[in-house]
């Protein structure tokens, strides 16, 4: 007992050790890789280099990384200092165990040949117990914090879902919703109620934080409500596995993924299933032209990295335009899909996606007002609520709070 009992305790001690280290530690390892993409991604080398930022991302990756290993050196020395007294208190045993033994011998109570069976047995023991412990447990204690904070957050998803569903997705209602980011009192969506029926065309506008983008991902499912239920086709989708809440369910964001691999690809891996005649259908409609841009046509590798080319930001929009429209969908929610796109052909587009969306319900989100005109109703977010509601002409001719953003945005074309 005196041998194994110590190691034992101390390596149960090192575990709520290193759970703790693990809380600490985790915001700077995080800092730490955002600063580093800061200073070697492509997606900010640009102007890292050119506004002179490398020296004050550098200092910031490595005041974290100093704090990440501050806060890691104190618990390995708090950590050492425990496995020492463990191995003192162990060798003691060791030691007890050898006289206990020797005087035994003197005595006559053993033979020579039980002393010797008995102390390569004690030894074999220690070497066992140090190879278990200190190969096994010891990596095992070490992991334990990040092992349990994984499986806490895996089982934060654990509920009891109905059976796989067929979600319809044509008509969307809300009730009373409310929602709260975690870590937060404070509401983003604070009582809204609203019924989309099959084939609206939605336009949701509003300032910076008003709550559009959340009340969209509400819609989606990729939010659940904190109060009040968010209904598809009369289905609560807070009671639907998240892998059924995005059936029939196709969207196109702001920031999307450009994926490195050919045009084709990009545009099927929305629903690798549909036909050819879907793939040049969505390719027409987002107008995806294969001229020179692609030398390759369809088959063209779009990264550089792999040997392919890079295309422009405008024809990668068109692009997650395209594999939005692939995708099988009753709702499609265009959320600031034409950011990278000029004027003239952000109105081209938008009318022709009017066209295209008359059987789905489409939600736009915007801050463009002037897209919001193809809408069949327009819902204006301010402070987490619904402002008001209506076409443009009639927000116009009330002169709200919808008029004063469209007479703000006008002012910048007159």
């Amino acid at each position: 007992l005196i041998l194994a009992l110590p190691t034992l305790i101390t390596y149960l001690i090192q575990g709520k050790l290193f759970v703790k280290l693990e809380d600490e530690i985790s915001p700077y390892r995080r800092r730490n890789a955002y600063y580093d993409r800061c200073i070697s991604d492509r997606e900010y080398f640009k102007e890292t280099r050119l506004l002179g930022a490398y020296n004050y991302f550098f200092k910031q990756f490595s005041d974290s990384l100093h704090d990440y290993c501050d806060a890691s050196a104190r618990v390995e020395k708090r950590n050492n200092m425990n496995m020492i007294t463990s191995r003192v208190i162990t060798l003691g045993g060791y030691v007890g165990v050898l006289l206990l033994l020797f005087s035994s011998l003197m005595e006559g109570m053993i033979s020579i040949g039980a002393f010797a069976a008995v102390f390569a047995s004690i030894t074999e023991l220690m070497y066992s117990m140090r190879d278990l412990f200190d190969r096994d447990f010891n990596g095992a204690m070490r992991s334990y914090g990040s092992v349990r904070n994984f499986i806490s957050f895996i089982d934060s998803f654990d509920k009891s879902y109905s059976p796989s569903q067929i979600v319809k997705r044509s008509a969307i209602q809300l009730q009373d919703v409310r929602f709260s980011y975690p870590g937060t009192e404070k509401e983003t969506i604070r009582g809204i109620s609203l019924s989309i029926e099959p084939g609206d065309t939605i336009a949701i506008v509003g300032e910076n934080g008003a709550g559009k983008s959340t009340l969209m991902r509400l819609i989606l499912g990729e939010y659940t409500a904190s109060k009040g239920k968010v209904l598809a086709d009369g289905l609560d989708l807070s009671e639907v596995a998240p892998a059924d809440r995005y059936k029939n369910v196709s969207a196109v964001f702001q920031h999307f993924g450009k994926y490195q691999m050919t045009l084709r690809e990009n545009i099927e891996l929305s629903s690798i299933e549909k036909d050819e005649d879907s793939f040049s259908s969505a390719m027409e409609q987002a107008d995806v032209s294969l001229d020179r841009s692609f030398p390759d046509r369809e088959n063209t590798l779009l990264s550089r990295e792999f040997g392919g080319v890079d295309i422009s930001g405008g024809q990668w929009q068109r692009v997650a335009i395209a594999r939005g429209l692939y995708r099988q969908h009753e709702l499609i929610v265009l959320d600031e899909p034409t950011a990278a796109i000029d004027p003239i052909e952000e109105t081209r587009l938008y009318k022709q996606f009017a066209l295209i969306s008359k059987d789905v319900t489409a939600l736009i989100v915007t801050h463009r007002l002037g897209s919001a005109r193809i809408a069949d109703r327009i819902i204006v977010m301010k402070d987490g609520l619904i402002d008001d509601m209506g076409t443009h002409d009639e927000l116009v001719e009330k002169r709200g709070h919808y008029a004063d953003l469209y007479q703000a945005q006008a002012k910048w074309y007159a």
